[in-house]
């Protein structure tokens, strides 16, 4: 009995499960484990379940059967049942005779029925999960694997299920015939059949459904005829149910018995919770798939590449070494015990440790060193490639583990000495960590180590492992690093070099401004009595002149500046208006009207300003080339700032050429450009400055004229001072043709 926490005084639930055979039927222990299992596991009160076995295959005839539903219902009588599971269709015809005699108005749910197996009508307390049981796909696909194949023959016994399914399959090959050579072997008894199969002409295949009685009338279990059967034939045999996987058939489109069970369970617990039968029809468990047994894939030469997407291959042989590893070392150690124990210790570490050295020379070539941890002793042994790496000879290190983990570097001792404590302490069964190690001439060396415990009795005896020397791997992604941000700062400058000849607009009314003043000043001092009033006020307009000069040149020079990316929560409007001013000039020159339209009170993003700023002022910079087809006085580019959930959204839009000639899936990918003159790095570094700041960006054709640039940003919501559920205030409810045509 299951303890149920909180239900300890509930009545149990009773739970009857009728099956056709018996449950030493490899298929029906499989479908029984799992319908048990999800009873259990889904069960909100306890429950009894019964088990009974109709063993028709052996015990056929209306007296069986009569004998039988005495037997259940004197057995029953004083049990109330709350609900019957019929497994099969001869267990639901039995029911359908005699259930309401032994379990009257017990609900009952079927399962493993086929739809056409059904009677014209059911009960109204019956309901069930029907099984499609298909073998055309089968068929099919063994005929795509095996083009030149002339004839099929289909394998079947002679009890009612066989036939039924024998039925069937002849129903769906029908049209076949003019393809291949169907022959149904159905009436031989077993030693025949498996004769006629051994001598199969060349080109043919071998389908088979179940047998659970052959031509002379003796009972099979179908899985161990299709054993029989797959070992007798000279030619590959393909089946339907997963449950022949591993007993020498190639696969086929195979229904699962396991996930059929579940569904009927879900059924029947639904009963158990209240729930009226009427409201729970039937439902069809679409559970098959493509199954196959990798060794039979390489018996008949298969290849893999020719089965569907997504098949399941099972049964993948390992080497022979990771395949009979325990029994090597166990057949060693029980002969070498006989001599003595001593002995047997010292031989099976040589030939462990010849064995690594083995694999070690072979490894070595791909950067790959072994090593081998006595937990007990703190003795290791270490692939010589790997001191050789580090410009030691072997006999310099020794076997100490002390010794060898004082050339990790020591910023990366504790997180090594943390995962290979994992291990020891039994939190898993192995580790993989990427450290750094000293190099003899004080140089840094880069390794991924991999290490798997060995436990006895639960303790760990060794660790095994290797080292993959990865420092030319390290040395590649720094150097991509620096090439990105010199990139960046490459096209940060190509961008900007477009603005230079409007900044020098710009800096030079500050300078008139400021030479005025001094002018004047040097007038006033020409006066026998100077007006100081009027000089101070000059002086203090071309130190505000002077100022506006240093901003202006700190603002652009902070943008051309080499510098590292560093993050903080930056307010994106704040960023848009900084962009907007030094873009003022360039808009100016080009004769493009800037609005903005930035909505108030947005949460703040973590992000690099700078970078954000460059990104905006390539937008800026495209949208103002875009829009010099158009005439000077309607030359327009807006920009908007927005929330939508948690992530904030700017456009920046253009009532320019648009996207009519540009291949947008290409239009962030690098060197792609439609500018006469363009470099095609733009777009692309917008792109991987906005995707790690985990961000993104796309473009969209305008209604009218133009094209809108999107990008959104994590916000961070804690700083968020408004309504979030509000569904985008501004961005998108902005009447875009109106303003930008």
């Amino acid at each position: 009995m299951i303890a149920y926490a909180g239900v300890a005084c509930a009545q149990p639930k009773r739970v009857v499960i009728l099956y056709d055979e018996r449950l030493d039927f490899p298929g029906l222990a499989a479908l029984d484990a799992s319908l048990v299992r999800s009873l259990n596991a889904g069960a909100a009160v306890p429950l009894e379940i019964y088990r009974e076995q109709l063993d028709l295959s052996r015990f056929a005839g209306q007296s069986h059967e009569i004998e039988t539903r005495d037997y259940l219902r004197t057995k029953y009588a004083a049990k109330p049942i709350d609900v019957v599971i019929a497994a099969m269709q001869p267990s639901l015809g039995f029911l359908l005779r005699h259930g309401q005699r032994i379990f009257p108005n017990v609900p009952i749910v079927f399962c493993g029925i086929d739809k056409r197996e059904l009677p014209g009508t059911l009960p109204p307390h019956v309901t069930g999960v029907l099984v499609k049981r298909e073998f055309r796909p089968t068929l099919d696909l063994a005929l795509r694997l095996h083009p030149g194949t002339q004839r099929v023959v289909f394998v079947a016994g002679t009890s009612d299920f066989d036939k039924r399914l024998l039925e069937q399959a002849s129903q769906e090959f029908q049209g076949l015939e003019n393809r291949v050579d169907i022959t149904y072997l159905t009436q031989l008894p077993m030693n025949d059949l498996r004769l006629r199969l051994a001598n199969l002409p060349p080109r043919t295949l071998v389908l088979y459904s179940t047998i659970f009685r052959d031509g002379a009338g003796n009972s099979f279990i179908p899985h161990e005829a299709a054993t029989r059967i797959a070992e007798a034939a000279n030619a590959p045999v393909y089946a339907f149910v997963d449950q022949y996987i591993d007993r020498g058939v190639v696969g086929g489109y195979m229904y699962s018995i396991g996930a059929h069970a579940k569904a009927a369970a879900r059924l029947a617990l639904g009963i158990l919770t209240g729930a009226d039968v009427h409201s729970l029809p039937m439902v069809e468990g679409r559970v098959s798939s493509y199954i196959f047994d990798w060794r039979q894939l390489q018996r008949w030469r298969i290849n893999e590449s020719l089965l569907p997407p997504g098949s399941d291959i099972r049964y993948r042989r390992l080497s022979a070494w990771d395949q009979y590893r325990r029994h090597i070392v166990a057949a060693l150690t029980l002969a070498i015990l006989q001599a003595a124990i001593i002995a047997a210790l010292i031989i099976e570490r040589a030939n462990r440790r010849q064995s690594q050295k083995r694999y070690a020379l072979a490894s070595s070539a791909g950067g790959v060193g072994v090593w081998d941890w006595d937990v007990a002793n703190n003795a290791i042994y270490v692939d010589p490639f790997l001191k050789a790496v580090l410009g030691y000879r072997d006999r310099e290190i020794g076997n100490d583990v002390d010794e060898w983990f004082r050339r990790i570097h020591a910023d990366d001792m504790s997180l090594v000495a943390a995962r290979t404590r994992s291990v020891i302490e039994n939190q898993c069964a192995s580790f993989e960590v990427e450290h750094r190690m000293l190099h003899r001439d004080g140089s840094i060396r880069w390794f991924l180590c991999r290490g798997s415990a060995t436990r006895r009795n639960g303790r760990v005896l060794q660790i095994t492992g290797t080292d993959t020397d990865i420092t030319a791997r390290k040395e590649s992604e720094q150097l991509l690093g620096r090439t990105q941000e010199e990139l960046t700062r490459v096209s940060r400058i190509t961008a900007l070099g477009e603005f230079a000849a409007s900044v020098t607009h710009e800096i030079r009314q500050p300078l008139t401004a400021i030479t005025l003043n001094v002018e004047a000043c040097l007038a006033h001092l020409k006066d026998t009595a100077p007006r100081r009033g009027q000089m101070r006020a000059a002086l203090r307009d071309a130190l505000r002149a002077t100022k506006q000069a240093d901003d202006l040149m700190n603002r652009n020079r902070e943008l051309f500046r080499f510098r590292t990316v560093q993050k903080e929560f930056v307010d994106i409007n704040a960023v848009i208006e900084n962009v907007t001013l030094v873009a003022r000039p360039r808009l100016n020159s080009a004769q493009v009207s800037l609005v903005t339209a930035l909505a108030p009170d947005l949460p703040q993003v973590p992000a690099d300003r700078i970078e954000l700023e460059h990104v905006l002022l390539n937008l800026i910079a495209n949208a103002i080339d875009a829009t010099q087809y158009q005439t000077s006085n309607s030359r327009r580019i807006q920009i908007t700032s927005s929330l939508w959930e948690d992530q904030i959204e700017v456009a920046v839009r253009d009532n320019g050429v648009g996207l009519g000639s540009v291949e947008l899936d290409k239009l962030f990918t690098l060197s792609y450009t439609t500018k006469p003159t363009g470099t095609g790095i733009g777009l692309s570094l917008c792109r991987s400055i906005l995707e790690a700041h985990g961000g993104c960006i796309w473009a969209e054709q305008n209604p009218g004229p133009g094209a809108s640039f999107y990008l959104t940003l994590p916000a961070d919501t804690k700083t968020l001072s408004i309504d979030t559920s509000v569904a985008k205030p501004l961005a998108h409810h902005l009447v875009e043709s109106s303003q930008l045509s």
